[in-house]
């Protein structure tokens, strides 16, 4: 009789994090389950049906706003504690420009965005609810879905008081199956970079703004960063962010092109004027007219855009034709925050000459 042949699927126990001092580790099950449809996910969060949840870092994107609406699914101690009341969660940086711009989404052309990580901002009387929902998140949706609170993490949370959060995740599968760690990190109420965000207010709208932030804040914080450099050590890296001059040697440089291309979506998607889904100049402007140093930022950064429109886009296989509607839109932009909405420059002794604070580039 020949012998019985069982097909077996392998199961495998992989170590996504690890403190040995500690003796602190997170072991996760592979394959990783997800015991959900993702569009189904996406359908019952209101997400739009035009953004491409094929890569990781966008499921958990969907989960992670359908965990903020769908409480009691997850847990229904907070979900009682809530009264039933949902998290509004608004996303900012590169997963929020997906949301926003189907150009984005478009794979196999220049302006598709992959997503490396997603950062959320939620009301800071929400944030400790949201971790924990998090770290539930797998027992119903499952592991690829799982989030984690190390000792180095509880740590960073509790010097941040309840403006930060960072939790340990699952940041993507390699092609040989091994799990990449990565974080997630929920932000309270302001972002703190270049330049200064509160975005109380914009967390209360963000379901009506494709949970984020809304498109023209995406702008803002696109076009907020802004560092000096040396010129000794300036590279082919650096092509496209040069601003100008800082002294005599140091230069300032300005966003990646892989975030012009982010922005320039955004213009493309997006016709100036006001209502749904139009880019509004009078948002962009009342809120950088209240702000001298986050204009400059942003206006340099917008203008180095404009001036190197054609050669950035050429790099991402734009054509000509969106190229000319990004261009005529970037144009009326500038003409408007350099005049209707151009701050009246405050006094600038010596010692303060540098406008904004040093931070690391963000990664979003």
């Amino acid at each position: 009789m020949p012998p019985l042949l069982l097909l077996v699927e392998r199961i495998c126990v992989h170590v996504l994090y690890e403190d040995p001092f500690r003796k602190e580790r997170i072991e996760v099950k592979t394959p990783v389950e997800m015991k959900v449809d993702i569009q189904k996910l996406r359908v019952e969060a209101g997400i739009p049906d035009y953004l491409d949840t094929a890569d990781f870092q966008s499921k958990k994107l969907v989960a992670a706003i359908w965990i903020s609406r769908h409480i009691s699914q997850i847990d229904e101690n907070i979900h009682r504690k809530r009264n039933g009341a949902p998290i509004s969660t608004a996303l900012f940086g590169g997963a929020a420009f997906r949301l926003h711009c189907p150009s984005l989404n478009k794979r196999h052309t220049g302006l598709y965005r992959s997503i490396k990580d997603i950062d959320i901002l939620v009301s800071k009387k929400d944030g400790q609810d949201f971790a924990s929902l998090l770290c539930r998140a797998d027992e119903t949706l499952g592991n690829m879905f799982l989030h984690r609170i190390t000792y180095s993490d509880k740590q960073f949370n509790l010097m941040r008081a309840g403006e930060r959060y960072r939790l340990t995740t699952i940041s993507d599968v390699g092609h040989d199956g091994v799990l990449v760690p990565g974080i997630l990190e929920i932000f309270a109420d302001k972002l703190t970079f270049c330049h200064e965000f509160v975005l109380t207010d914009e967390i209360k709208q963000a379901h009506e703004n494709y949970f984020t932030v809304g498109i023209e804040n995406l702008i803002l914080l696109k076009t907020q960063f802004i560092k000096r450099i040396p010129r000794s050590e300036l590279s082919s890296e650096y092509e496209y962010r040069v601003m100008g001059d800082y002294d005599k040697s140091t230069a300032l440089i300005g966003m990646e092109d892989k975030d012009m291309r982010d922005v320039a979506a955004a213009v493309l998607d997006h016709e100036i004027g006001k209502g749904p889904d139009r880019l509004n100049i009078d948002k962009l402007g009342v809120k950088l007219l209240e702000d001298w140093k986050l204009w400059k930022t942003c206006t340099m950064n917008l203008t180095n855009i404009y001036k190197n429109l054609s050669s950035v886009m050429k790099k991402f296989a734009v054509s000509q034709e969106d190229t000319s509607k990004i261009h005529d839109r970037l144009g009326a932009i500038l003409d408007a925050l350099n005049t209707r909405f151009r701050p009246k420059k405050p006094f600038l002794t010596f010692s303060n000459k540098q406008w904004w604070q040093d931070v690391e580039e963000q990664q979003r």
